[in-house]
């Protein structure tokens, strides 16, 4: 929520602060935008002048506002004078927040180092650094039209340096990873319109206003935009999904968590997915996130914002989570299976792991049938049947463990007889009767194997009254029956 008011003085911590502007955190999008504001105007002051004031601070100290100033109750807020945002100050805070971004710095950083180079084989490398560099970034193509040869330095410097806002504008609008990955080019600096700048939120107008309103009534259709919302880039992360935790309780908690947030997932650099980081990051979270809270995600390579709502009850079943579950499989070349991503993802959104365990199970067949060793596939299967049967309030694993004992000595009598083929012509039928919720092919499935080593499977009896409820029997049971069976008593890991 955005308040526009004539501006008035307060006097704050000996200073006098003019304000004419009350930004409040009423939902994501304005929380993004307080939070991006206040790191801006940390930044212009230097943390020595004051150029804002929180409203939680003016009630603590019990000054009051303006009689036509209504604040939305309930919410913290940031007080501020619309006259310091500038474009000037905003591509300085650009170039400051997105340093390692800023291909014109990286150019000048080589042309320091490379008179500093006495290997000709490095000044070469980084004389070709450079002029890539040059090439990276259309409007630095533009306005360089020298290549670097090691003796036009000053050129490069004197050109940078006269263009320098430029140069941080085009950079920042263009970049997926900045301004371009969060709203749409065209309306950077723009004042507000019709509908949001966010990508996903935008309208062409032209072609599609009419289908917007109520009843095709274009008249219906209520905008929401500000200038503001220039800012929320620097509230999320900076990972390729990018993150922002909407925690608005007060402008204090909100930077708090963020900023813990973005430290935690970059203490987890050996993981190369940003899921992965969130997850790992929200587990380490303890300190600052023990409530239920909303989490807007951005994929840049994807227009649409997503929210991801994370209950408390849920944070502590993904801090239970206690294993070592490192599984990938390059499933195409669009999609890679990251078995650690899906167990934390089933955790929050309080979804069982059946699918991923029938996925699982179909590549454990897949593998063997390949001569892939499914060893490791089939350890992580053990374990993620562990992970379910406890989402599923089991007190203790003895059913469990009594089926993987079962698929071991079946194994074993196959593999005495010396007849492996049929074992796993039984494995796969197995697995696929289990993965096409097929119970009754499954039933027979299992009394067949029973009358082929007349041995009674005393597990599967659950398994006949009530499969839905009993399938991580099966699961246990399926996974355990390999040409190479490891002996449950003699595993000291059960996937813990």
């Amino acid at each position: 929520m955005k308040i526009i008011f004539d501006e008035f003085a307060v006097e704050w911590n000996g200073s006098t602060v003019n304000v004419d502007t009350l930004l409040q955190p009423t939902e994501w999008r304005y929380s993004a935008s307080v939070l991006g504001l206040k790191r801006y105007f940390d930044f212009i002051s230097g943390y020595e002048e004051e150029k804002y004031l929180l409203l939680s601070g003016l009630q603590d100290k019990g000054i009051a506002l303006p009689e036509n100033v209504s604040p939305v109750f309930g919410f913290d807020g940031i007080l501020y004078n619309s006259k310091d945002i500038t474009e000037k100050s905003y591509l300085s805070f650009v170039e400051k927040d997105f340093e390692s971004e800023m291909t014109h710095l990286k150019i000048l950083g080589n042309i320091r180092k490379y008179g500093d180079i006495d290997d000709e084989k490095e000044k070469q490398k980084t004389l070709k650094e450079i002029n890539d560099l040059i090439k990276s970034k259309s409007v630095l193509k533009s306005l360089l039209k020298e290549k670097f040869d090691g003796t036009n330095g000053k050129y490069f410097e004197s050109i940078i340096a006269e263009n320098r806002e430029k140069i941080i504008r085009e950079i920042y609008r263009y970049s997926p990873l900045m301004y371009r990955g969060f709203s749409n080019t065209n309306l950077l600096f723009a004042d507000a319109g019709n509908h949001a700048r966010l990508q996903n939120y935008t309208v062409d107008e032209g072609r599609k206003t009419r289908y917007l309103g109520y009843c095709f009534d274009k008249d219906t259709f209520v905008g929401d935009d500000i200038p503001e919302f220039d800012f929320i880039p620097f509230a999320f992360t900076k990972t390729y999904e990018s993150y922002f935790v909407n925690n608005n309780f007060s402008i204090k908690d909100l930077e708090r968590t963020n900023h813990q947030l973005q430290e935690n997932i970059h203490r987890n650099e050996e993981d190369k997915s940003s899921s992965t980081k969130l997850y790992k990051a929200l587990k380490n979270a303890v300190d600052y996130i023990n409530y239920d809270v909303e989490i807007i995600i951005k994929p840049r390579d994807k227009e649409q914002y997503q929210t991801l709502f994370v209950r408390a009850e849920r944070l502590k079943a993904l801090r239970e989570l206690d294993y070592n579950i490192k599984f990938y499989y390059k499933v195409n070349d669009d999609f890679y299976f990251n078995l650690e991503n899906e167990v934390y993802e089933s955790c929050l959104n309080n979804v069982l792991l059946n699918d991923v365990i029938e996925f699982m199970l179909k590549l454990s067949v897949k593998q063997q049938a390949d001569d892939i060793n499914t060893g490791m596939t089939r350890t992580q299967i053990d374990k993620i049947i562990r992970i379910n049967e406890k989402w599923r309030g089991a007190s203790d694993m003895t059913d469990i463990d009594r089926a993987r004992a079962t698929g071991f000595y079946v194994s074993q009598q196959f593999l005495k007889d010396k007849n492996e083929n049929k074992l796993n012509s039984y494995k796969q039928k197995l697995i696929s009767a289990i993965v096409a919720h097929d119970y009754s092919r499954m039933n027979e499935i299992l009394l067949s194997l029973s009358s082929y080593i007349n041995q009674e499977l005393g597990f599967a009896y659950a398994l006949f009254e009530n499969p839905e409820e009993n399938i991580g029997l099966a699961y246990a049971f399926a996974n355990s029956l390999s040409p190479k069976p490891t002996d449950p008593n003699k595993d000291n890991n059960k996937g813990e």
